[in-house]
């Protein structure tokens, strides 16, 4: 009740929900319309009486959001992104691990609402590609593709060329407008 407001109202000032979920009202722009929703369907919950049944799809929720955040910061320090500027240092290697050591918790705890949690983000993830929203912000995709572009173009100037393995390279320089 006190944590999900504030994500709902920035997702909804990013169009991902429902716009009117980001009405704020005061001088902090508090998001009462979004507590309203959350509370609304905290009593559903509630009501509905079956807290056993959704207590475990809301953990590997949870689960997953910390396996994603160590993810996301472990290919980060690997792809050796200039964006990614934590306040403190961690090698890739425990981010990784971290990120694995979820995913196990996860099966260990219940394998079933892993699968159910899976497939929600995996449908969710769908939904948002394909509505093709146009951010001011890059993508970790794009990091990992340019590092692993980097070190093919390091590890092909240094290896041996022979005629069995010659292909011609094509060098064209156009313009790309993106559109605005």
């Amino acid at each position: 009740m006190l944590a999900a407001p504030r994500p709902l109202q920035a997702l909804a000032l990013d169009r991902v929900v429902p716009a009117w979920l980001g009405h704020g009202s005061g001088p902090n722009r508090d998001p009462r319309t979004a507590l309203i929703v959350t509370a609304a369907a905290a009593a559903i919950c509630l009501l509905a009486g079956k807290l056993n049944v959704i207590a475990p799809i809301i953990g590997m929720f949870f689960l997953a959001t910390y396996g994603t955040v160590n993810l996301v910061a472990g290919l980060s320090v690997l792809a050796a992104n200039p964006s990614y500027r934590p306040t403190f240092r961690v090698h890739w290697i425990p981010c990784l691990l971290a990120a694995v050591g979820c995913l196990f918790a996860m099966f260990l705890l219940n394998a079933i609402a892993t699968v159910v949690s899976v497939l929600v983000i995996i449908g969710l993830y769908s939904f948002l590609k394909r509505r093709h929203y146009k951010t001011a912000w890059g993508d970790e995709r794009s990091g990992i593709w340019f590092a692993v572009t980097g070190c093919g173009l390091l590890n092909l100037a240094q290896s041996r060329q022979h005629v069995r393995n010659w292909r011609p390279i094509l060098l064209v320089l156009v313009a790309i407008q993106r559109p605005d």
